[in-house]
């Protein structure tokens, strides 16, 4: 006559105390594997990964990729054992850390591919001031429009982001090869075939 959530707890309150500690080794020897494969593969990540694909970094050693991976390991390890420490909802903890790295890389991607698209090139600085801007701007959207959760996350710090980059363009000085970039001979030409292409087209289909 139990219900479905008291079934373990019953179990486990009346089987043998060597039963318990059995299974208590258990759920730990699975958590356990579990952390270390996954603080391997970051280790791995940071070391390998993104070390190797870092530009104008000289190339790395085994000795030091040995090292940051054990770095690597160590910090997570300790991150990891804090968040469990003084977060009781992990789950919440990381849907909420999940949701806010997804929103800031849309927030951070979308808007300088959008102005490349529409030709506008920017500088390294302006990027980053827009990248700065859009992140803060995650906030002040929640605070002013928390209702509107599309217009919150996702549409209002993309616009925010793209005016930065722009803004900061603008204001800041810059190289004259920037900005909004201009169609080079190659791309008139191929602008003047489609015309030709276009009209030559239109006179068939009257004809």
């Amino acid at each position: 006559m139990l219900s479905q959530k008291e079934i373990i707890p019953y179990i486990i309150a009346y089987i043998p105390s060597f039963f318990k500690g059995c299974i208590a080794v258990c759920i730990l020897g699975m958590a356990m594997s579990t952390a270390d494969s996954y603080l391997h593969i970051c280790s791995i990540m940071v070391s390998h990964d993104i070390l190797e694909n870092i530009r104008r970094v000289k190339p790395i050693t085994d000795t030091y990729k040995i090292l940051v991976a054990k770095l690597s390991s160590l910090i997570g390890g300790l991150l990891a054992m804090m968040a469990a420490i003084y977060y009781n909802d992990l789950f919440k903890l990381a849907h909420r850390f999940i949701s806010f790295i997804t929103i800031g890389l849309n927030c951070t991607t979308a808007a300088p591919f959008i102005l490349a698209v529409f030709g506008f090139q920017g500088t390294s600085r302006t990027f980053l001031i827009g990248i700065v801007i859009g992140i803060l701007s995650i906030f002040i959207w929640r605070k002013l429009f928390p209702e509107i959760l599309l217009f919150t996350y996702h549409i209002g710090p993309i616009i925010t982001t793209g005016l930065a980059m722009m803004a900061s363009y603008y204001l800041l000085a810059q190289s004259a090869d920037k900005g909004w970039m201009k169609r080079n001979d190659q791309q008139k030409r191929i602008q003047k075939l489609i015309q030709a292409f276009k009209m030559y087209k239109k006179r068939v289909d009257q004809e």
